[in-house]
């Protein structure tokens, strides 16, 4: 298997992402959606199913939040979401890329050809990262988390890294329990998508990535800032 210099990253094709500002409300909460990041529960179990553009409300009078992910854990949580659990009509790196009919083509025509060949899982993932050297982030389960948080701010009067320091309540999915607090719930069900044979597949193929200093260097190389946000505090990050 080849690994790509991200140092050749195609952040010009990153560049057509299309940054959606949209958040979740209810009841003086505004919620900051990551995808892979309990995202599912909270919709159906919490009820956060009304959304609205962050720009249409005063975000400093608002209970902000948001889940964040180990982020080599998320890339291997995203990759088998993106690549084994897509349909072949499924382009839903379509709400990610502006790309062109021909672009969304040949996106889709790579992927279905990388599955074809019935190559390992290791292999596979590999060429997926290949693939998001080349593209850019084609797919939203494997967009960093620090974007999201940035398109949800969108083009409100807020500075990114101001705004995550004094108006962002954070809570990482490896211990909720302050979120629960901080939501006034005993407990949420966490729905696990990634279950039975591919719960097995993400065992693998993290044990892999932890075991090949090359593929995990690549991986930080494009996740450094989810990295540093991660490791920025030791638990939960509480403004209010």
């Amino acid at each position: 298997m080849v690994i790509k210099n991200i140092d050749k990253f195609n952040w010009t094709a990153s560049s057509y992402i299309i940054r959606s500002n949209w958040v979740r409300i209810k009841n003086g909460f505004v919620w900051m959606p990551i995808p892979k990041n309990a995202s599912t529960s909270i919709r159906q179990i919490l009820g956060f199913r009304n959304t609205v553009k962050s720009d249409t409300i005063d975000l400093t009078k608002t209970k902000n939040f948001t889940i964040i992910r180990e982020p080599i854990d998320r890339f291997v949580a995203g990759f088998i979401e993106g690549f084994y659990k897509r349909d072949a009509n499924d382009f839903r790196y379509k709400a990610v890329l502006d790309m062109s009919i021909k672009k969304e083509a040949e996106m889709s025509n790579r992927l279905d050809e990388l599955k074809s060949k019935n190559l390992t899982d290791e292999d596979n993932l590999v060429n997926y990262l290949n693939l998001i050297s080349e593209y850019g982030f084609f797919e939203g389960h494997i967009m960093p988390q620090t974007k999201f948080i940035e398109y949800c701010i969108g083009d409100t009067p807020h500075e990114l890294q101001d705004f995550i320091n004094t108006k962002l309540n954070i809570f990482k999915i490896e211990n909720l329990s302050k979120f629960y607090e901080f939501m006034g719930v005993n407990n949420m069900a966490v729905k696990n998508p990634t279950k039975g044979h591919l719960s097995s597949m993400k065992n693998k193929l993290l044990n892999f990535v932890y075991g090949n200093d090359g593929v995990l260097g690549e991986i930080k190389k494009i996740y450094v800032e989810d990295l540093k946000l991660y490791g920025s505090f030791d638990d939960n990050k509480l403004v209010i």
